[in-house]
């Protein structure tokens, strides 16, 4: 049998109407939620069938929360012959996912609705390089389609990563087809990150507002989105930022971040962070005004300097400086009189890293210099034997968590460049409340079992590096064994050759 020649067309349309034509490379439906937003740019195909016509059309497109886009489309069998409409025969819709680079975004779930339709779905998990072979998608065997029936599908996609990639959607069948070269169209698909607001919290030394050598970016401060109301539209702290998706965070660029999600609604907006009494502020009082529209708005920085008479309160660490103890690159966090998160019981401050070959230095005991021994956060630590080991930790309240401990023993916390960091054996791990809390490690084959430790507990949910200023917090540094509760219960080390640490 063969049929009349037709034309297939596919269209999504974001108003619920087909296009008349094809815009130029023009935007059809933009998704943005959360970091990500999903673009998504009208295509047409025109297929030339000689024993059938199957119309693809959209009814329009939906978006459901954030990094999730959601579209429906509808099959449409009006093939013909001798002026009338005929059954077709084994259908076969099929969509894949061509990347040129990682995965940027997956496949959630994939529906058709036709009955005894099946749906073979591949969400495209894990990473994927162009030149691989197969690809992320899903396959839809629907089989017979009657004389004008018609069947919608829908498919949701998420936004993983900034990046571009392009969805091949083809219609096949069993029936005789002179050129089935044309029978898939090219669906282009672009994540990118959405606009936001944006900065980063500084330490002013010489408060001329701008950052200079020997300033650093500051980790947990609290900073506000305000409406034009003053109503507190999002709320956020600062911390760690890797926006070039190198696996890095940059020290300088990447640390004391700030984003929020662009508003729905225009109109102007305040960033404020606070600012603590007698502290100098650029901007003056901690506050940036803006207007926003539907572009993003970055570099709405923070520079604080404190009162020249005001002796500033900031507690160090105190492992030799070979694992990053004096400032600046060493750990530090502000001590402040009221609503400080701690570990243990005690927390003092100090002018700057007192490096210490046992990690001792902070533990003197000195009233008169209101130096008291504050290293009372760690409770045990253990290595196990199956590859897990376990840390208990005091602490204050509510916060989070990292830690650090020198598996290979080359005097550093931090790996040369490409290498995972196995040292990091806590990462932002959440702390629901003050008291002692047990949380889990890897532990690599052949590590060692002695050696320093590095705690640093705050309220960055981003987590921390092993250098840096925290707004608040505190870190404690201690020389341990897997069998010794470290320095913790106040008896000092002895590491034996051949001891069975851990």
């Amino acid at each position: 049998m063969r049929l009349a020649a037709a034309v297939a067309a596919f269209v999504l349309s974001a108003a619920g109407s087909v296009a008349s034509s094809v815009p130029d490379a023009a935007p059809l439906l933009r998704h943005r939620g959360g970091d990500l937003a999903l673009e998504i740019t009208d295509v047409r195909f025109h297929a030339s069938r000689s024993d059938s016509d199957v119309e693809i059309f959209s009814p329009g497109a939906f978006l459901t929360a954030l990094e999730f886009a959601s579209y429906e489309g509808r099959i449409k069998n009006i093939s013909t012959t001798g002026g009338g409409p005929v059954p077709i025969t084994e259908v076969v819709f099929d969509s894949s996912l061509e990347l040129t680079g990682t995965i940027f975004v997956r496949y959630l779930e994939a529906i058709v609705t036709s009955k005894g339709a099946q749906v073979v779905i591949d969400p495209c998990t894990g990473e994927r390089r162009s030149g691989d072979e197969g690809g992320c998608g899903f396959t839809a065997t629907i089989g017979d389609m009657a004389a004008n029936e018609t069947i919608d599908f829908s498919f949701t996609l998420q936004g993983v990563a900034p990046g571009e990639g392009v969805l091949n959607f083809t219609l096949s069948q069993a029936e005789f087809d002179p050129d089935p070269s044309n029978n898939t169209i090219e669906f282009p698909v672009v994540v990118t990150e959405a606009p936001t607001i944006s900065g980063q919290k500084w330490r002013d030394l010489d408060g001329d507002g701008a950052q200079s050598d020997g300033e650093l970016p500051v980790d947990g401060v609290p900073v506000q989105l305000l409406d034009a109301t003053g109503a507190v539209v999002a709320e956020t702290v600062t911390g760690p930022y890797d926006g070039d998706g190198d696996g890095a965070v940059d020290p300088l660029a990447e640390r004391g971040v700030y984003r929020f999600g662009l508003p729905e609604t225009p109109g102007t907006y305040t960033v404020a962070e606070p600012v603590p009494d007698g502290w100098a502020a650029v901007p003056a009082g901690g506050v940036h005004e803006v207007e926003v529209a539907d572009t993003a708005i970055d570099g709405l920085d923070f520079y604080n300097r404190p009162p020249p008479d005001l002796d500033l309160d900031l507690d160090f660490g105190d492992a030799r400086d070979s694992y990053l103890t004096l400032w600046p690159a060493g750990p530090s966090h502000f001590v402040f009189p009221l609503g400080q998160i701690h570990l243990g019981v005690e927390i003092d401050d100090e002018d700057n890293g007192v490096p210490t070959l046992d990690a001792s230095g902070d533990d003197l005991f000195l009233p008169a210099l209101d130096q008291i021994d504050d290293e009372d956060g760690l409770v045990g630590i253990s290595f196990g034997d199956g590859g897990r080991g376990q840390l208990t930790v005091r602490t204050s309240a509510a916060g989070v968590l990292d830690a650090w401990f020198d598996f290979d023993g080359d005097g550093t916390f931090v790996p040369p460049a490409f290498v995972p960091n196995d040292d990091h054996i806590v990462v932002a791990e959440p702390i629901p409340a003050a008291g002692e809390h047990t949380v889990l490690f890897d532990v690599p084959s052949g590590g060692r079992r002695a050696g320093p430790l590095r705690l640093r507990f705050h309220d960055v949910p981003g987590g921390l590096d092993v250098g840096g200023i925290a707004w608040n917090g505190e870190v404690e540094d201690h020389l341990v064994a897997g069998l010794d509760l470290g320095d913790a219960n106040q008896d000092p080390l002895q590491i034996v050759p051949g001891m069975p640490f851990g």
